[in-house]
């Protein structure tokens, strides 16, 4: 029987997957546009998802001049957001991206409870691009998994077909160039793994790097 693997590879069976880099890219250049210097990642529960994308942040970050950190693992939930505001509340970083839409949306809420301002005072980038993400106050920026681009990839290949993964002209671009730069997706190299490009929705909760 046919079987294709959504959103991480396994060994000897067709895998589709998200590919960090241009969502990821995209977000960094905004924040350096902010003049943001340094970024925390707010990691959840281990999974090849979060490696993934903090593998790719820590990459290109670093490459783009950032100071790189880390905390966590948190519940991937509203709670561990919350879990993680009490940490960041101590730590004052000026810039936050967590592993996923509902960690980024406890912490918008839990720091807008204790007085902390999203984003004059932190600015804070979600992962998923998922409902929650433009409720909350202020809306969330997250670098977006396109699901739709996902399934067709995968019922391609259940069919038989190629992928038909098509990436626009910017992109393209862009890729290319963090390809002469070295930065590389491991799973490039595979012949059963198929790559979906990331974005980034900019919402509200980015903002100018605060004054020191």
């Amino acid at each position: 029987m046919p079987l294709v693997v959504l959103n991480r590879p396994v060994d000897g069976v067709p895998s589709v997957v998200p590919d960090p880099r241009i969502g990821v890219v995209r977000a960094l250049s905004m924040l350096r546009r902010y003049h943001h210097t340094a970024i925390t990642y707010v990691s959840g529960a281990t999974s090849w998802a979060n490696q993934s994308r903090w593998s790719c942040l820590h990459d290109i970050g670093q490459r783009m001049g950032f100071r790189m950190n880390h905390i966590g693992p948190v519940r991937p939930s509203v709670e561990g957001g919350y879990q993680a505001a009490l940490a960041l509340e101590n730590s004052k970083p000026t810039v936050v991206i967590t592993y996923n839409d509902l960690i980024a949306a406890g912490i918008v809420l839990r720091l807008t409870a204790d007085g902390v301002r999203v984003p004059e005072d932190i600015s804070v980038i979600g992962f998923d691009n998922t409902l929650i993400a433009p409720v909350v106050t202020p809306p969330i920026t997250s670098i977006r998994i396109p699901r739709d681009l996902l399934g067709q990839a995968a019922v391609r290949l259940l069919l038989g077909r190629e992928s038909g993964a098509v990436r626009n002209p910017a992109d393209a671009q862009l890729m290319d160039q963090l390809k002469e730069l070295g930065v590389r997706n491991e799973e490039e190299q595979s012949a059963n793994v198929t790559l979906v490009d990331t974005s980034i929705i900019v919402r509200r909760s980015v903002g100018e790097r605060r004054a020191e």
